[in-house]
């Protein structure tokens, strides 16, 4: 699907958001017995407010547009989680994603979690560390990815015609090959394969760059988004006067996928300390 230098196609935060109408009906929080309470967002584009241990704020989101039937989360106790508890299914129309199922900070199509301080120009941008640990290896065809999208201006809406930064920690199937030639790269003392092509859809185009990590992971604890957004500044592919829009972490799906699971996830010094 991502395996030549140029690519017409759409991205899954793209995709989500042609479509508007409501597939299934969003469920709302119940109780149980043991006092954990778990919400169900099964309606496209159904999100959430959660929080981490230190009270800050991300919104999950239920980002599906292909597939049979509506795609599930299930969030507990309004912490900073998800799980997949029921599959999209998969598109007859083979190499396409069906769903993104993500947890944010920043902007994305209307959706903002509170008090984000983005968008950001990226002269602002600090030295970002995100932490995420996710869980699962189910069937299918799928990815656990980052998915960052900076802007030649400042949207809380609309499609970003920057760049589209994704950095895969895991995936499962026989989705996408390599980019031809792609080169390894050390960052944070792990090796990447770093690919990287323009996107097409709609009339507009933005640079896509992708960071594969060679040995996967479920997990990552302070990763400092800084040296990847530099590398790709060098490249000229990532320009000083964009907006980081948003940090987003989720699956992509091809199909399957039913048990993935996100247990933790922060973002912290995104800004720049003032001087």
């Amino acid at each position: 699907m991502r395996g030549s230098s140029k690519i017409i196609g759409l991205s899954a935060a793209v995709l989500a958001s042609l479509l508007t109408a409501v597939i299934a009906p969003q469920v709302g929080s119940a109780a149980a017995a043991s006092g954990t309470t778990h919400q169900r967002l099964c309606r496209v584009n159904g999100h959430t407010v959660v929080h981490n241990r230190s009270g800050t704020q991300f919104e999950v989101r239920d980002a599906y547009w292909l597939g049979q039937r509506p795609q599930c989360l299930s969030v507990k106790d309004h912490y900073t989680n998800f799980k997949v508890v029921q599959r999209a299914g998969f598109d007859p129309v083979a190499g396409r994603v069906v769903a993104y199922p993500d947890i944010l900070r920043g902007c994305i199509w209307h959706i903002c979690s509170p008090k984000a301080h983005m968008p950001l120009r990226v002269t602002a941008v600090g030295h970002p560390k995100l932490t995420w640990y996710n869980r699962g290896h189910p069937k299918g065809t799928w990815n656990a990815a980052f998915d960052i999208w900076f802007g030649k201006k400042k949207l809380i809406t609309g499609q970003a015609t920057g760049a589209e930064l994704m950095i895969w920690l895991n995936y499962h199937g026989g989705c996408c090959a390599l980019q031809p030639g792609a080169p390894i790269v050390w960052i944070d003392g792990k090796r990447w394969w770093l690919s990287h092509w323009t996107a097409f859809h709609d009339g507009k185009s933005w640079n896509y760059v992708q960071y594969r990590r060679v040995w996967r992971t479920h997990h990552v604890h302070r990763l400092n988004l800084r040296p990847f957004m530099r590398r790709i500044e060098h490249l000229g592919l990532l320009k000083k006067t964009w907006w980081l829009e948003n940090i987003e972490a989720g699956f992509e799906i091809w199909n399957g996928g039913q048990g993935l699971e996100t247990t933790r996830y922060g973002v912290a010094d995104v800004r720049r300390p003032a001087p």
